[in-house]
């Protein structure tokens, strides 16, 4: 839903948009503590910059489902998922 919430975020009140900022905030920043506490305990030997990668794979996922839905074609979320989590292993 907050992807296709931010395809259209022009629309948004501002209230609305600001939630969505937060949710993807919020999203990137879980993602970052994950991956930093994997480099440090060796879980996660790939990433080496926490907060890029982070941005990196919430932007990765969100495309994958814009991506998927335009083609009507799940595999390929299902794809960029499999990517994303052959490099955080």
């Amino acid at each position: 839903l907050c992807v296709a919430l931010s395809a259209g975020r022009d629309s948004l009140s501002s209230a609305a948009a600001a939630g969505l900022s937060r949710f993807a905030a919020d999203g990137v920043a879980w993602l970052e503590a994950v991956f930093a506490l994997g480099a440090r305990d060796g879980s996660i030997r790939a990433v080496k910059a926490p907060k890029t990668e982070a941005a990196a794979a919430f932007a990765l996922v969100e495309g994958a489902q814009l991506m998927a839905r335009a083609a009507q074609d799940p595999a390929q979320f299902e794809a960029a998922v499999a990517l994303l989590r052959a490099r955080a292993s």
